[in-house]
């Protein structure tokens, strides 16, 4: 992933320079916001799965980072990278509101 990353932004400076007229600049800046978009999302998404792989090492795999609990089976399947349990994800987005 982190190689596909690397590319987009190859790829992102390699038509700024290669662009001159400001409609095409325009659509440009506009393809250019959605693919760093997508890399800060391979970015978060890489990072989510590093803590998971962490703590499966340290054995914290699959219980709620808040309240201690078991997380669920389903939801992990659903969220492999999950740190909260159903109630607490609740609780939190609750919170947030």
């Amino acid at each position: 992933m982190n190689m596909r990353i690397s590319e987009i932004l190859r790829e992102i400076r390699e038509r700024e320079v290669r662009e001159t007229d400001l409609i095409d600049r325009s659509d440009l800046e506009t393809i250019r916001d959605m693919k760093l978009k997508s890399c800060r999302h391979y970015r978060e998404t890489i990072e989510q799965l590093s803590a998971a792989l962490r703590r499966i090492d340290d054995g914290s795999y699959g219980y709620c980072s808040i309240t201690g609990d078991e997380i669920g089976l389903k939801r992990l399947e659903v969220i492999p990278h999950a740190t909260l349990s159903l109630d607490a994800q609740a609780m939190a987005e609750r919170h947030m509101r």
